[in-house]
């Protein structure tokens, strides 16, 4: 199992880690299970290991392709540190409803 950084959109300056099936490309919306409820979130990277010993697991990858590229992704993680804001809620705020709530990319 490949283990997925996420970036989820909660005021917390930090991102999660979560197990994954299957090899997930950056900027890819995963629906992830957080304290009790189920939130959509952007994988912003892979890793080998992860720094906590009990993880939980990617319940639905949304996209088939990217939604989010790098440079975009660039731009956000430079406005959430220029705002001094979360890099998750700045990625969601950028999103349009219908991405934010898990519905299909057209």
């Amino acid at each position: 199992m490949a283990i997925v950084e996420v970036a989820i959109p909660v005021p917390l300056n930090k991102t999660f880690d979560y197990l994954c099936d299957v090899e997930v490309a950056v900027g890819t919306r995963v629906r992830v299970p957080f304290i009790r409820k189920k939130v959509i979130g952007i994988v912003l990277g892979n890793k080998d290991k992860s720094d906590f010993d009990k993880l939980k697991s990617v319940e639905e990858v949304l996209d088939d392709t990217p939604i989010l590229d790098q440079p975009i992704l660039d731009f956000l993680f430079w406005s959430a540190k220029y705002y001094h804001h979360p890099i998750g809620e700045v990625i969601s705020a950028a999103l349009p409803k219908n991405l934010r709530l898990g519905k299909e990319a057209k």
